[in-house]
Order: C-alpha cells, then sequence, then structure tokens
C-alpha cells in the first residue's frame, strides 16, 4: 500500500513540475519578446506595427499564463 502511494506521489509531483516547467517557459517568452523589442527599438528599426504586435504577444501570453496556473493548482 505505502508503495502504490509512494508511485502515486512521485506521478503527481512530475505532472506538477511539468506543470510548472510549462509555465516557466511563458514567462520566458515575454522575457524574450520584451528584450527583442527592446533591442529593436534601441537599433531604430521598431515600428508601431511591430510594437503593436509584441503588445499582443504580451496579452495572450498573460492568458496563457492565467490558464497554465490554473492547471498548476489542480495539480
Amino acid at each position: 500500500l505505502e508503495e502504490i502511494a509512494q508511485k502515486n506521489f512521485a506521478e503527481a509531483q512530475r505532472r506538477l513540475d511539468q506543470a510548472k516547467a510549462e509555465l516557466n517557459a511563458l514567462y520566458q517568452a515575454i522575457d524574450d519578446v520584451r528584450a527583442r523589442s527592446f533591442e529593436l527599438e534601441r537599433q531604430g528599426g521598431l515600428s508601431q506595427h511591430t510594437g503593436a504586435t509584441t503588445d499582443e504577444f504580451v496579452n495572450g501570453q498573460k492568458i496563457r499564463i492565467a490558464k497554465q496556473k490554473d492547471v498548476v493548482r489542480e495539480k
């Protein structure tokens, strides 16, 4: 019985770790796009369209992050 409980716990922990890694990847994607946008702006190449696209991406990521946080809480 204890062995089964340990296996179940290990599997739940693995799923939680995976969900957290996915959440961290979403945050990292925001950091990456912001860094690229900053670099483009610094070089004078950031247009309004590119800035708007970046904002749309970040807003979409925020929605994905909220959903992924729910997944993490469920695990």
